[in-house]
């Protein structure tokens, strides 16, 4: 008899569990601070992936004699009044905590949040246009990346625009 409720029993877990995670990233959304990240897109297609753009974030990172052996490391920015990055220091120094994570070797190759941002077929022209990652980072310096935005700090809109054209 418990044979028959086990399909219905996974489901509700799955759902339970999808349910928790986007509570988790509504409740980081709401709490945590924006900031903004430059970028220089590195390559905007993937065979296996599909389209995406691999994100390379420019830190302005002050301590260059840093030795790294961790690969997260707590960092703190300084903002301008934007909320941009303008300087990121590994001593303690700045306004904001940052959790950097990176491959433990190079200070170049340290990122917040992720280092690729995935979209649907057909919109890597709109989103090469993307010049910062707009992030959230909850006072524990952990970061979320929300979305790519242009040099004013304006949404690109890319799946309204594609919308647009389709209709």
């Amino acid at each position: 008899m418990l044979r028959k409720y086990m399909p219905l029993l996974a489901v509700i877990i799955a759902l339970m569990v999808f349910g928790l995670l986007i509570y988790r990233h509504q409740t980081h959304l709401n709490q945590g601070v924006i900031i903004y990240a430059k970028l220089a897109p590195l390559d905007p297609r993937s065979l296996i992936q599909g389209d995406y753009v691999a994100l390379n974030y420019e830190l302005y990172i002050d301590d260059v004699n840093y030795p790294l052996i961790d690969k997260h490391i707590d960092s703190k920015v300084v903002l301008d009044h934007e909320q941009k990055i303008i300087k990121t220091y590994l001593d303690g120094r700045g306004d904001v905590k940052l959790r950097l994570k990176g491959d433990g070797r190079r200070l170049d190759g340290l990122y917040p949040a992720v280092r690729s941002f995935l979209f649907a077929e057909g919109l890597g022209a709109c989103y090469e246009q993307g010049e910062y990652a707009k992030l959230s980072v909850l006072p524990n310096g952990v970061s979320m990346l929300v979305d790519l935005v242009d040099g004013r700090l304006q949404p690109l809109n890319c799946e309204q625009r594609l919308t647009a054209q389709t209709d």
